[in-house]
């Protein structure tokens, strides 16, 4: 290739098909981009029509424009440059695979591990049908199986998310399902986390039979033991910890199961003694914030969590029904 005439043909399209300069709100390095919207996608309809230039441009493109910018199937994508044909499919889910974010190829950095799990997974939900969906699942049988692996809380993870839109596409085994079914309704209970109420992912994945039958057993196992959670997630905070950020998650949960379990008077009664107890810890934990060490503050911590139980008491959540 001649760079230079490369150069030069760009020079001469700029102002009128293509323009050089830094993106409002991106990067100040500027970099040629197309002048107006239906320019590129007169361009990218052009590339679409030829197999051959397909193929070249996708060979050109780095991983996060391979992620970003093309699609292979779905019809709700935006900011595409170009639209995949199927017979290109198999390369482009190689490509993919290899692309696969691991702990190891992030520099073992969490935050990196995790922002590349977000691009990879999104490319998935966002930008692929059916059919190159199957294409890549005989590339990489195990993703489903490795989609079971989060835990909480589950509003960051991605996985759940691919999962539903592999079973929404006809996709995804039934036994991978109960699995992630199971997993869920541990969470909700053990953590306990509500993300499997609102998120829409779950209401895809579960049955209205599965969510019934989680939501009481969030009434007939978690509730009753709301005593200990309150404690246990209390005896776990770090003295550095903000108080308020550290209970956050755990009322937000609570209120969401509240809200859930509607006009169920006892369940209600009990969770809101918790998040009372909650606030009384809170205004305990203060005290010591920014004080010595959890080893070192036992003895207190142990007085206001004592206090703690003895607001929340140890009554069953049916104790009062028949006197309501």
């Amino acid at each position: 290739m001649n760079v230079g005439a490369v150069g030069d043909a760009l020079t001469v399209l700029d102002n009128t098909f293509l323009r050089y300069s830094a993106m409002p709100g991106g990067s100040p390095i500027p970099a040629w981009s197309f002048r107006h919207p239906t320019l590129r996608e007169g361009f990218a309809a052009f590339i679409a029509s030829d197999l051959n230039l397909t193929e070249i441009l996708c060979s050109g493109l780095e991983d996060n424009q391979l992620l970003t910018q093309l699609d292979c199937g779905s019809t709700e994508a935006r900011g595409v440059l170009i639209s995949i044909p199927s017979a290109l499919y198999p390369e482009v889910a190689q490509r993919i695979f290899a692309m696969r974010p691991t702990y190891e190829s992030a520099g073992r950095d969490w935050s990196e591990y995790h922002r590349a799990k977000t691009s990879w997974y999104a490319f998935f939900t966002q930008r692929c049908g059916r059919t190159f969906l199957q294409e890549y699942l005989t590339v990489d049988p195990a993703l489903p199986s490795r989609l079971l692996e989060f835990v909480s809380h589950l509003g960051p993870f991605d996985e759940p998310s691919v999962l539903a839109h592999l079973h929404r596409n006809g996709l995804l085994a039934e036994s991978i399902r109960i699995i992630a079914v199971k997993r869920v309704s541990e969470l909700a209970v053990e953590t306990p986390d509500a993300g499997w109420i609102k998120l829409p992912e779950w209401s895809i994945l579960m049955t209205s039979e599965e969510r019934n039958l989680l939501l009481a057993s969030v009434r007939n196992e978690l509730l009753p033991e709301l005593v200990d959670v309150v404690w246990n997630w209390g005896s776990n905070r770090p003295s550095k910890e903000d108080p308020e950020g550290w209970y956050e998650p755990l009322v937000e949960t609570l209120k969401e199961y509240a809200d859930a379990l509607g006009d169920d008077t006892a369940a209600r009664r009990l969770i809101d003694d918790a998040l009372d107890a909650i606030d009384r810890a809170k205004e305990n934990d203060w005290s010591e914030y920014d004080e010595e060490p959890l080893p070192y503050r036992k003895k207190s911590w142990h007085s206001s969590q004592v206090q703690l139980r003895q607001g929340l008491g140890t009554r069953s959540i049916f104790d009062d029904v028949d006197g309501d």
